[in-house]
This record gives C-alpha cells, sequence and structure tokens, in this order.
C-alpha cells in the first residue's frame, strides 16, 4: 500500500513522458557523454588539473549566462543544438591537442558550454512539464540523468580497452551528442 502510493505518482510521469520519449532520449544520451569528455582531452600534472578545474568553475557561471541570452534571443531548443554542436566540435578538435595551452583552451571552451547546457536543457524541459508535474517530472529527469551518468564513462573504457588510445576514446563520445541532437531535433516543443 504505502509503496503503491510513493511510486504511483511517479509512474504516472513516467507514463506521460511516454509522449515525450524522444526528449528523453536526447537527454540521456547528453548526459552520459558530458560526463566523461573532460578525461580523454590529454593527461595533464596534478597541479595542472587542479587549475582546469578551477577555471571551469569560474567559467560555467558565465557561460550559462551567455546561453541563456542566446536562449532567450534564438529561442531555447535552437539554443541547446548550438550548445551540442560547440560540444561536438570540441571533442573532434581534441583529437589533435597535444600542447597543454590546447587543452586549457578546449577545457575553456567546455566550461562555456557546460553550465549552459544543463541551464538551457532544464529550462526547454521545464516548458514542456505539464502544469502540477513540476516535482515528478524533474526527478525523474534528475534520475535518468544520474542512472545514464555511466554510459560515456563505460564508452570511453571500452573504446581505450579495445583501442588503447585515449584520442580514439574522445572520438567515440561523438556519437553520444550526435544521437543525442537528433532526437532533440525530433522533439517538439511549445516555440516550435
Amino acid at each position: 500500500m504505502f509503496l503503491g502510493a510513493v511510486l504511483s505518482p511517479t509512474l504516472g510521469a513516467i507514463a506521460d513522458a511516454q509522449n515525450g520519449k524522444r526528449r528523453w532520449l536526447a537527454i540521456t544520451a547528453f548526459t552520459g557523454a558530458a560526463s566523461s569528455v573532460l578525461l580523454g582531452l590529454v593527461s595533464p600534472g596534478q597541479t595542472e588539473l587542479m587549475g582546469v578545474v578551477l577555471m571551469i568553475q569560474f567559467l560555467a557561471m558565465p557561460g550559462a549566462i551567455v546561453v541563456a541570452k542566446l536562449a532567450d534571443r534564438f529561442g531555447k531548443k535552437p539554443t541547446l543544438l548550438g550548445c551540442l554542436a560547440v560540444w561536438a566540435v570540441t571533442l573532434l578538435s581534441a583529437y589533435w591537442v597535444t600542447a597543454s595551452i590546447g587543452f586549457w583552451i578546449l577545457a575553456a571552451v567546455i566550461a562555456l558550454v557546460l553550465g549552459g547546457t544543463q541551464a538551457v536543457s532544464r529550462a526547454l524541459m521545464s516548458e514542456m512539464i505539464p502544469e502540477g508535474r513540476n516535482a515528478q517530472y524533474f526527478g525523474f529527469f534528475n534520475l535518468s540523468g544520474k542512472a545514464t551518468s555511466f554510459l560515456g564513462t563505460f564508452l570511453f573504457g571500452a573504446i581505450i580497452a579495445l583501442t588503447g588510445s585515449s584520442r580514439m576514446a574522445v572520438i567515440g563520445l561523438l556519437p553520444l551528442f550526435v544521437v543525442g541532437a537528433w532526437l532533440l531535433t525530433r522533439v517538439k516543443t511549445p516555440a516550435s
């Protein structure tokens, strides 16, 4: 009885989500890939890595603000697709990075779109949630992100195990972003 009362709203949200299955797949594909990108760019030293992590923290907020302004001007869905394109170009660029400065530049680009991608995806989703179901949908959004966050890391590790190349592993994450973007193009949003 208690379990039914607890699960009923969540199961209802999942049932409603069947109407937006492509949206969930797009979000899932993006979340899994984003968790692994920074791991495979280059092998920095510990001090440099701490500096990059701090830089990412400081640049993610201004990046989110810029992306929010772009979303206001061009719409949330096109802006999110643009963020995914930046991620894809960054992954492709990472294949050729060998110098420390290249690592820092790519990390800065990732930092600028990282916060913005998260913010605009949540904002887009909030427009598509049925009235009064925010907690259920955002709970499912967070749960699906956590449940699939291993995908990018697993894919990255599997490609390294097969090829011995972290550069190939970075490129191997590209399909997750491409599939996520493709699925997002098929999602009908209130603005489209």
